[in-house]
């Protein structure tokens, strides 16, 4: 994904369902008013992928769900330290660890949801 011309006004990129395996380089050129970025079931299966996209400083939402790149060790933490000004990950939860490690950065459905349920599920256990 490169090769954009200039595009001032520009705030929304929706990738879902391509094969986007790279992301150009030198975005925040062509795009600099960019502050969402949304990568939902593509090929991206490396952290130096995404690390292209942290010469972006206006991004504040980002989500690479169902990309093979969440599967890496650490991919949240990179994340959170290559892109210190984001507000949204989209990210789903698998374990409470996970879940409460993120809690500031994410704020999603699945968030939500996993949220709800652990507490749902800590408060049955304090009353049976």
């Amino acid at each position: 994904m490169d090769n954009f011309p200039y595009l001032p006004r520009l705030k929304c990129l929706l990738f879902n369902n391509n094969r986007v395996c790279r992301i150009g380089e030198n975005l925040e050129e062509s795009l600099p008013t960019l502050d969402t970025v949304v990568f939902t079931n593509n090929y991206i299966q490396e952290l130096a992928d995404i690390e292209t996209l942290a010469t972006c400083k206006n991004l504040h939402m980002i989500s690479f769900l169902h990309n093979p790149v969440t599967a890496k060790p650490n991919y949240r933490l990179f994340i959170i330290h290559k892109f210190p000004e984001l507000k949204v990950i989209k990210y789903c939860f698998n374990s409470k660890s996970s879940f409460f490690l993120c809690c500031n950065y994410c704020c999603c459905y699945y968030c939500c949801f996993f949220f709800i349920s652990s507490v749902a599920e800590s408060l049955s256990s304090l009353y049976t």
